[in-house]
């Protein structure tokens, strides 16, 4: 007897010695201290203060054998180091714990696993996770609080898998937001499997640094299998301040409220693979929540292989980002790739936005833009400015290869470029503005747009802008064809440079009802080496060109065509 009191005091004390690095002295835990390998969690001999824990108690379990969780057991904080706790069924029903803040391998820094076998773990308080958990075969998974992977620096890893097994972090009225990776340099890992379902607040994967400035942990989400869905009632950031990955894979699908940030801070990176028929990233509502890529931090978005993402608006490349020379490099990337594989943006999609952006749409991808899509720079109205603005790159590439908008503006307060090629096309439903636009005469900034169409590709437009007080050009080249209503080229007074368009090389052609060249501002059009410009009229209304005094008008080359039922100089006119 007086042995067994002995050994009972022996290991409470060293579990508390190990303890106390991270423990505040106001608490008194109740360790796990089995008695002859009992595995009975309502035997009181088996806890080191001698009753059994109730739901104010903080519990340590760190000693094997751990206990069985059978039928409903309560406590309050628990820790499990360097052991495995499992919580499962029982004649069919599942077992339930019931607790509160629960650091799972952080107390004592051995690591430990907790397995949610078809049971039941609500967790009410806060989770640190340093070591392992699961959730499978139909577990359930409850917490309210913040959830830390890595907090300390370990290697942490929650997986859950299969259908009807569930993590959901949306119950109480304090939801707090997870951290995958941190705070400190610690690593987590998230998998989301087989038909599983998660539900969160707010997620930060690659999460902050312990202090302002430190080095931040990493962090890796995996959402896998056809129905495996993560919820988030709130925003996503993928590379906060340290590196992050998430992956949507193989039907599943990850949706948010808010805004999904890839790359956040300046210290992230982040990286989106979205790949697989039915995978979906879904942003926002159809009001709010914009998927910015590249916000302050690298960001790259990758959507392949019949993948989509919806999101209401979107960035790509929001602020400057300077290298080690203080040179401006880009910093936000999205790849559509693949037959079936779709960005919808339900309104403007800033590419370039005053930082540096690209989107490479290619093999029979879809950029589809509802409002405007922003190609260097932004859209600041009547404001004036005088600082240059973004870059801005979008090559839409290969057979069945689509961008699909409303206005696309190429070059309004930075540098845009639009080069459609090989087979792709660019269908516009509104304009297409390329160096500066309408309400721009006010800014002084350098704005150059560029749209290019080569080999084969196809433009389709309702009125089209080069040059509205900023440099413009359209390049239409390699058999490519273009379509539009109405075209002004040198369209504000005063004009900071130059408007050209080009039409280029045999089976190229450009068809508008009307054409513009220089009457408000220098313009110039000309046709080369076998293109082709036709100027059609509408049912009623026959097509005319005019070429102003600040304008040009060059037919060179053989074969080269321009044809036009009225054309009124008043500049230059050469054939």
């Amino acid at each position: 007897e007086i042995w067994m009191l002995f050994r009972r005091f022996a290991v409470a004390a060293i579990a508390w010695l190990a303890f106390a690095s991270t423990a505040s002295a106001q608490f008194n835990p109740n360790f796990w201290a089995p008695l002859d390998g009992s595995e009975e969690w309502i035997d009181d001999r088996n806890w080191s203060l001698g009753f059994i824990p109730d739901p104010t108690t903080w519990v340590v379990i760190g000693m094997s054998p751990p206990p069985k969780i059978e039928g409903t057991l309560d406590c309050g904080r628990i820790g499990i180091d360097g052991v495995t706790l499992t919580i499962d069924t029982k004649d069919g029903q599942p077992n339930r714990l019931n607790s509160s803040w629960s650091p799972i391998g952080t107390s004592i820094g051995t690591g430990g696993t907790v397995e949610v076998l078809g049971g039941i773990w609500a967790a009410g308080g806060a989770m640190y996770l340093d070591g392992i958990l699961r959730v499978f075969s139909g577990g359930t998974l409850e917490t309210s609080g913040i959830v830390a992977f890595g907090s300390n620096g370990g290697l942490a890893t929650a997986t859950v898998r299969g259908t009807g097994s569930s993590w959901d972090a949306t119950f109480g009225t304090s939801l707090r937001k997870w951290t995958i990776g941190g705070p400190g340099t610690g690593t987590g890992l998230l998998n989301v499997e087989q038909g599983a379902t998660v539900r969160s607040a707010e997620v930060q994967i690659g999460g902050t640094g312990a202090t302002a400035g430190a080095t931040a942990g990493d962090g890796e989400a995996s959402v896998t299998g056809l129905d495996s869905l993560w919820d988030i009632s709130t925003a996503l950031a993928v590379g906060y301040d340290g590196n992050g990955v998430l992956g949507i894979e193989s039907g599943s699908i990850v949706r948010t409220v808010a805004d999904v940030s890839i790359g956040a801070r300046v210290l992230g990176r982040g990286d989106v693979d979205v790949l697989g028929d039915t995978s979906l990233l879904a942003v926002g509502t159809p009001t709010a929540g914009d998927l910015r890529v590249g916000v302050q931090g690298i960001g790259t978005l990758h959507i392949a292989t019949g993948a989509d993402a919806y999101s209401f608006g979107g960035t790509v490349g929001d602020r400057p980002f300077l290298d080690d020379f203080g040179d401006p490099i880009e910093n936000g990337t999205v790849t559509i790739t693949g037959s079936g594989s779709l960005w919808d943006v339900r309104e403007i999609l800033w590419v370039g936005r005053n930082g540096n952006g690209a989107i490479d749409v290619l093999d029979g991808g879809t950029l589809d833009v509802g409002n405007t899509l922003e190609i260097g720079g932004e859209d600041i109205g009547n404001i004036t400015s005088t600082s240059d603005g973004g870059e801005g790159f979008v090559l839409v590439t290969g057979a069945g290869s689509r961008l699909v908008a409303t206005d696309v503006l190429a070059g309004i307060d930075g540098m845009g470029v639009l080069d459609v090629a090989d087979g792709a096309s660019a269908e516009l439903t509104g304009d297409l503005y390329i160096g500066g636009n309408d309400r721009d005469a006010g800014n002084t900034a350098h704005s150059d747009g560029l749209v290019t169409a080569r080999g084969g590709a196809a433009l389709d437009l309702r009125d089209l802008y080069v040059g509205n007080a900023h440099e413009g050009e359209l390049r239409i080249t390699e058999a490519s064809s273009a379509e539009s209503r109405n075209a002004e080229v040198g369209y504000q007074v005063g004009g900071l440079g130059k408007a050209l368009v080009l039409v280029s090389g045999p089976d190229t052609t450009w068809m508008t009802r009307y054409l513009d060249i220089g009457e408000i501002g220098p313009g110039r059009v000309e046709v080369a080496d076998g293109g082709r410009v036709e100027i059609v009229s509408a049912p009623g209304t026959p097509g005319r060109t005019i070429v102003g005094e600040f304008g040009e008008l060059l037919v060179t080359g053989p074969f080269s065509h321009f044809q036009g039922a009225t054309v009124t100089v008043f500049g230059d006119l050469a054939v």
